[in-house]
C-alpha cells in the first residue's frame, strides 16, 4: 500500500472516531409527561386509568398466549422435521412486541383521559451531558 493510501485511511478513521465519539457527550434529554385533571373530573380519570391496567393486563396476556403457541409449534415443526417434512410447509407465527400492544393502552389512555377533561403537558428535560 502506499503511503497516501494509508494516510487517508488513518484521517478518515481518526474522524470516525472523533464523530461517534462527539454524540457521547452532546446533551440527553428525557421527555416528562405531566397529567392535570381538575377535581370535580377526578373519578372519569380513575376510570381511564382502570381501563388502562385491564387493557395492559389483555396486552400481556395476549402476548404471552402468543409466545405458548408460536413455541408449541416449534416443537411440533421440529417432531414434523424429524418424520421427514420440510419447515417450508408450515406457515410461521409471528407475535410482533409487547411494547407495541402498550402503546395502544396508553394511547388509548390520553384520550380518554382528555375526554374527561384533564390536561396532559409535555417537558423536555436536560438528563446529561448538560450546558448548566
Amino acid at each position: 500500500m502506499s503511503k497516501k493510501l494509508i494516510y487517508l485511511i488513518k484521517l478518515v478513521s481518526l474522524i470516525m472516531i472523533a464523530w461517534s465519539l462527539s454524540g457521547c457527550f452532546s446533551p440527553q434529554y428525557q421527555v416528562v409527561e405531566h397529567f392535570e385533571i381538575p377535581e370535580a373530573k377526578q373519578d372519569c380519570s380513575k376510570n381511564c386509568q382502570k381501563s388502562k391496567e385491564r387493557c395492559r393486563d389483555w396486552a400481556r396476556h395476549t402476548y404471552e398466549q402468543c409466545i405458548q403457541t408460536k413455541i408449541d409449534k416449534q416443537m411440533s415443526d421440529r417432531a414434523n422435521n424429524i418424520r421427514g417434512r420440510t419447515r417450508s410447509e408450515y406457515p410461521q407465527i409471528t407475535c410482533g412486541n409487547l411494547s407495541d400492544l402498550e402503546a395502544i393502552c396508553q394511547r388509548d389512555y390520553r384520550a380518554c383521559y382528555e375526554l374527561c377533561g384533564g390536561q396532559i403537558k409535555t417537558e423536555r428535560i436536560c438528563v446529561a451531558h448538560c450546558s448548566q
